[in-house]
């Protein structure tokens, strides 16, 4: 096997191409207890060929995505790096799950959480999330069923285990490039997130989900969109642009996503990134691209290139001021070559609410297409 360097870099390419995962460009930070749609909007296309612990390492893991990376936490000389590996759950459980193992320091500052009912579980775990009652059923360890999930969260809480509604991450301190080592935690975090699946579709939905299912479902017949209840996502077209909704349910947060895919992307690379998010997700590039419109240059981050060619097209009307609006009601909004995405806080849960949600990124993807598509192509 290769020998491994700390500080070099090759090895975190080496890693990749051992666990067959694709190295891929970082736009923004990670923080344990983002779900994994969000992690994956950080990721900004294909690695360049010089290798970086910055790159994310992506793909499948015995048929599950996966995710490989190198992160920081703090600052200064508090910085600590850790090595992660995030396998996703899919479908999501849709409980604002966040269990976690307990720290030496918990009994010192930490809550109690919410008790499992079982002395093993309740010492080693610390559990919370929207509705305790919903997940002590969830996790109960009096169901028989429930045993070997139990038993492998309890195995993985040694390796910086975090679990949420998406996500099963286990990190360490240091940077870590043993695929042996690496591909057991992948093992690990790929076993647990799909036991968690599987007991999600154990669980029979609740009335207010089977009330938001149900206006879902009425929206999607009517406006000709797909609908996935045990993911809560909608998928159709408009205005010749793919648009898909999503709920996301983060640690006691509930969100809901809009992302739009421009009928044919724009030829040359850019990034918009709303400013002011929280720091893991704010970008890493220090570029930014200023268009002359106040309102739009206060609230995003822009890179890219060629610049004069990114100037262009934000600062023509009414680009700006569009995006400005979006800013101003959704605090992540991402624009890039292919397409525009927004996040607003809460579930929209009648039809109506998901069809007002749609209809603004139809309006505002059709005007941003027109000012695209009326650039030309580059050169």
């Amino acid at each position: 096997m290769r020998g491994m360097g700390l500080f070099d870099a090759e090895d975190w390419a080496f890693l990749g191409k051992e666990l067959g995962l694709e190295r891929c460009l970082a736009t923004a930070g990670y923080a344990q207890g983002m779900g994994f749609r969000q992690l994956r909007r950080t990721f900004g296309g294909p690695a360049p060929a010089k290798p970086s612990y910055a790159h994310r390492l992506y793909g499948r893991w015995r048929g599950t995505e996966v995710v490989v990376l190198c992160y920081d936490v703090g600052s200064g000389s508090t910085q600590t790096t850790y090595t992660g590996v995030v396998a996703r759950v899919d479908p999501p459980l849709f409980l604002g799950l966040e269990l976690k193992a307990k720290s030496f320091l918990h009994g010192l500052f930490g809550a109690d959480g919410i008790s499992l009912g079982a002395p093993v579980l309740d010492k080693e775990l610390l559990v919370e999330g929207f509705t305790p009652g919903a997940i002590r059923a969830f996790f109960s360890p009096t169901e028989p069923r429930n045993s070997a999930l139990l038993d492998g969260i309890l195995r993985a809480a040694s390796t910086g285990l975090v679990i949420t509604d998406s996500t099963v991450d286990l990190s360490t301190q240091g940077t870590v490039t043993d695929p042996r080592r690496i591909g057991a935690w992948l093992d690990q975090a790929v076993w647990i997130a799909r036991a968690l699946s599987v007991r999600r579709a154990e669980v029979p939905p609740t009335r207010p989900e089977l009330a938001q299912q149900g206006e879902w479902l009425r929206f999607a017949d009517a406006a000709g969109f797909a609908f996935s209840p045990e993911r809560m996502k909608l998928t159709g077209t408009a205005a010749g642009s793919a648009i898909e909704v999503a709920l996301e349910s983060e640690p006691a947060r509930v969100c809901t996503s809009v992302s739009v895919r421009f009928p044919t992307p724009v030829g040359f690379g850019f990034a918009v990134r709303r400013t002011n998010l929280p720091s893991f997700l704010q970008g890493i590039f220090s570029q930014d691209i200023r268009v002359g419109h106040v309102r739009f240059d206060d609230l995003y981050v822009v890179t890219g290139n060629p610049e004069h060619r990114v100037r262009e097209l934000l600062g023509r009307a009414p680009v700006p001021h569009i995006l400005a609006e979006l800013g101003e009601v959704s605090r992540e909004v991402q624009m890039h070559h292919e397409g525009l995405f927004f996040r607003l806080e809460g579930a929209f849960p009648t039809g109506d609410a998901v069809g007002a949600l749609i209809e603004r990124g139809r309006l505002a993807t059709t005007a941003l297409f027109g000012e695209i598509s009326a650039l030309g192509p580059y050169r």
